[in-house]
């Protein structure tokens, strides 16, 4: 699967924007923005500021 791809390589993905209309639609995505945002891999973002202050928050934990 294209996920492990990411995980065996260590790389992320963030999806910027607002996505609401297709959450406000049913709790499949919802669920899923949720346990993606609490991981390391993939991150839903409303806005390019909240990627900086995830990417920054980040680099304060691996010091």
């Amino acid at each position: 699967m294209k996920d492990d791809f990411m995980v065996n390589y260590r790389l992320g993905l963030a999806v910027v924007g607002d996505i609401s209309r297709h959450t406000d639609a049913g709790t499949a995505l919802q669920d899923l923005v949720r346990e993606s945002n609490r991981g390391t891999q993939l991150w839903f973002l409303p806005h390019i500021d909240a990627l900086r202050t995830r990417l920054a928050a980040g680099s304060r934990e691996r010091k």
